[in-house]
């Protein structure tokens, strides 16, 4: 989403598309009156007065920091993705592939930190990180699932930007993979027999699909 002219020094910060948007007005999240709203070019976004927030969420839960992000490009894709899964019918995100994804993910992503304690060091953007970086190496899986990558990914994002420690940021990989892959069975079972497919259907279908490497051709 993020943007950058040809004529731009390499210095200058990339322009977004939701650059001085409000937040809250976006979402739908209600303010009272006169309460200071946050901007995405806000590296603090307070949620704190939000209406209708539950009681028993926490106040740092309320506060998006993305100071904590050092590199600024790092910082502004963060900001981009939770914009994007927050307002998926933004003119910015609804022509995107997969635009109506809801918050679910990013929501799910950052139950966990929050399970294994690890909230107090990382926020909702480390959440946003780690979401960010899976996807981006899911395009290209150089293992079946993407196994020990898709750890290495959240590694890379919760031990280099937060902080945390290398075996808690791989225990953290290691859940979040086991639960998407739970997910995924529980919710893809009952469609494939809704469909009248079978397992080894499905096995047979990817293994049609598959590329097939020849040996060459001795002299």
């Amino acid at each position: 989403m993020t943007s950058i002219s040809a004529t731009t020094a390499p210095s200058t910060q990339p322009r977004s598309p939701f650059t001085g948007a409000d937040i809250c007005h976006e979402a739908g999240l209600a303010l009272p009156e006169g309460t200071s709203r946050p901007v995405f070019d806000d590296d603090l976004w307070d949620f704190t007065d939000v209406i209708g927030l539950p009681v028993q969420m926490a106040l740092y839960r309320r506060r998006f920091d993305f100071t904590t992000i050092t590199d600024p490009r790092c910082r502004l894709v963060a900001k981009e993705l939770i914009v994007a899964l927050l307002v998926p019918t933004h003119d910015a995100v609804v022509r995107l592939p997969r635009a109506y994804r809801t918050a679910l993910q990013l929501t799910s992503c950052y139950i966990l930190l929050v399970a294994l304690g690890l909230d107090e060091r990382a926020s909702i953007g480390a959440a946003a990180g780690v979401l960010f970086a899976v996807n981006v190496t899911a395009v290209l899986p150089a293992t079946p699932s993407n196994l020990g990558i898709f750890q290495a990914a959240c590694v890379a994002v919760l031990t280099g930007a937060y902080g945390i420690s290398a075996a808690d940021a791989l225990g953290y990989g290691i859940i979040l993979q086991a639960v998407e892959i739970a997910t995924a069975v529980i919710m893809g079972m009952p469609a494939l027999v809704r469909e009248g497919l079978s397992w080894r259907d499905v096995r047979f279908r990817a293994l049609h699909t598959a590329p097939v490497q020849l040996r060459p051709r001795r002299a």
